[in-house]
């Protein structure tokens, strides 16, 4: 069930999402008005179409929120430090191996060494 907001519909699988409801509100202003090449829908549609399917395979708010974020590194201007700062780094590193742009903010992680 939806209900109204000052920025929109509600969505009511976000309910007891804090951080993806969050996450919600930071990719809408993110991509503001971007619409998909391919079918001219609003770009924010996909990813709250994965959160919704995490969510009901029942994945942690971080997981859900990542999925709302996976396309912010790719077609917006914010960066990976920007994303770890609001969201945490599980977030940021699950954004960043779901993101087809290749990492630049952040050195690889130091080999492990016996």
């Amino acid at each position: 069930m939806r209900h109204a907001t000052e920025h929109g519909p509600e969505l009511s699988f976000l309910r007891d999402l804090p951080q993806s409801r969050e996450a919600v509100e930071f990719a809408r202003e993110r991509h503001g008005a971007q619409r998909r090449e391919s079918d001219g829908a609003p770009f924010l549609l996909h990813p709250l179409e994965a959160a919704s399917m995490l969510d009901r395979a029942e994945f942690p708010d971080p997981v859900v929120a990542a999925a709302v974020l996976h396309d912010v590194l790719e077609d917006t201007d914010v960066r990976e430090a920007e994303l770890e700062c609001r969201f945490g780094s599980d977030v940021r590193s699950s954004c960043c191996g779901s993101s087809s742009r290749p990492s630049t903010n952040f050195p690889p992680e130091p080999m492990a060494v016996d």
